[in-house]
């Protein structure tokens, strides 16, 4: 899930980063890095957590939540793909391995 949509949830909730702390056990410096982007890939466990303590993840798409643009953009494009060609990203993903 993109940060800004969580930083605007908790804006228009007034909940700041003590009381997040609280909802989901995670420390209060590790809900500053992530908000702030200094820890660039979050664990899932952790996102799923913030996620959660705001019921957000029902209204959010698993697509969106966990990948970067440049993810979402590579799936997108790989999604209207032909079979072939699909085969044939999956043969050279595996070997740039």
């Amino acid at each position: 899930m993109d940060i800004k949509i969580i930083k605007s949830e908790l804006r228009k909730r007034h909940i700041n980063y003590d009381k997040l702390a609280e909802m989901t056990g995670i420390s209060k410096s590790a809900i500053a890095k992530i908000m702030c982007g200094y820890a660039k890939n979050p664990r899932h466990e952790t996102m799923t957590a913030i996620e959660d303590a705001l019921n957000m993840a029902e209204t959010t798409p698993l697509v969106a939540r966990y990948l970067s643009e440049d993810e979402e953009e590579l799936i997108g494009a790989y999604k209207n793909l032909s079979p072939k060609n699909k085969s044939l990203v999956k043969e050279l993903a595996k070997a740039l391995e």
